[in-house]
């Protein structure tokens, strides 16, 4: 038996023990305060031609009406799919502060015809949301629709909260009288983004209204919430859908990074969220805001909104807009990639440490 070697390996071992150590403070330290990461446990060089969004040939897909609800803005579409049916609900404006809930519906995702009783969830209807109802997910599930909507009760630095409204058909809305479900205890409440369900549980994605952030509420039932959690401080969510692969869910989401640019960012769990370190770049639209994502026949949608300018209102006119990208090879996306070098040696080293304790325990 070469001691020498015995020896040396017990030093390195010693050495590597202390960078571990360290390395596990660091970790411990860093996810107490986000847990957020740019890393590798997702392989993102599977995106590289999911990166690019087109913007479809019917856009804008829903337009202002320059009278009624809906005169100057139709703000973050939120689409869903069910029984052979497309239905988008949007936050309607006209010419004042005071959103109210558009549906429109399509046979293919991208003609759209706007229902003839809007506003389905015109404001001033529970105290809660007495200013502004805005739809920001539909969901079809167990033979109901339901939507989650974030609303306020006055104009400037308005307090906001997270409610839900059912329906039957997709038409004809109840909000519920429990209303509003969750508020996020902020100084002005939260800025709704998305609920998406993986597995059994529902996850709520907000922001502080005047701060900012990425935080996560969760439920059983989604009526029901727990309290909020920081994921992290210097991302946003913009939208998220879930997509599955042999059998396992996952959530895929975008983004908006520190420098407000949007990203792909992905999650096992719902609260632990990879980040993608590359710009999602957009073709043939500007100024597109996401607000809904779903995976689809091979590829990814996106919808949302685009600011064109003071067209009949000094404030500022936006429209629905449909992006597409290829899906890309789920397989290699998912898959946690090889061991590095420094982590093979870590464990050859580790091996040969064990076996010269066994040496040693022999010659004794």
């Amino acid at each position: 038996m070469n001691t020498s070697a015995c020896l040396n390996n017990h030093k390195t071992i010693a050495s590597i023990h202390r960078l571990f150590f360290l390395l596990l403070v660091g970790i411990a330290i860093s996810f107490t305060t986000t847990t957020a990461v740019y890393s590798e446990t997702f392989n993102f060089s599977a995106l590289s031609d999911a990166r690019t969004f087109l913007a479809d040939s019917n856009n804008p897909l829903v337009s202002f009406d320059s009278s009624g609800f809906d005169a100057t803005r139709i703000n973050e579409p939120t689409v869903s799919y069910a029984n052979g049916q497309w239905l988008m609900a949007y936050s309607g404006l006209p010419f004042w502060n005071n959103f109210q809930a558009g549906l429109a519906t399509s046979t293919d995702g991208e003609t759209w015809t706007k229902y003839s009783s809007n506003p389905v969830i015109p404001w001033q209807q529970q105290p809660w949301a007495n200013m502004r109802v805005m739809p920001r997910t539909i969901m079809y599930e167990n033979g109901e629709y339901r939507m989650w909507l974030e609303g306020d009760n006055q104009n400037l630095y308005a307090y906001g909260q997270m409610g839900m409204a059912t329906s039957p058909d997709g038409f004809n809305w109840t909000l519920l009288g429990t209303n509003p479900l969750f508020d996020g205890g902020g100084t002005y409440g939260i800025g709704f983004n998305e609920v998406v369900k993986l597995g059994d549980t529902y996850y709520g994605y907000y922001r502080p209204r005047l701060e900012g952030g990425f935080y996560v509420t969760t439920s059983s039932d989604g009526i029901n919430w727990g309290a909020g959690q920081l994921i992290d401080q210097d991302l946003s969510l913009r939208t998220a859908t879930t997509f599955t692969h042999d059998g396992v869910e996952y959530i895929l989401s975008v983004l908006r990074n520190e420098d407000n640019l949007p990203v792909y960012g992905l999650s096992r769990d719902g609260i632990n969220f990879e980040v993608d370190s590359t710009v999602i770049s957009l073709s043939g639209t500007s100024n597109f805001v996401f607000s809904t994502l779903m995976v689809k026949d091979g590829q990814i949608y996106g919808w949302g909104h685009r600011g064109v300018g003071n067209v009949n209102w000094s404030y500022g006119n936006t429209v629905a807009e449909l992006v597409t990208t290829d899906a890309p090879d789920w397989s290699l996306l998912v898959a946690v990639p090889e061991p590095g070098a420094s982590t093979l040696l870590v464990s050859i080293l580790i091996a040969q440490s064990l076996r010269c304790r066994q040496n040693r325990r022999e010659i004794h």
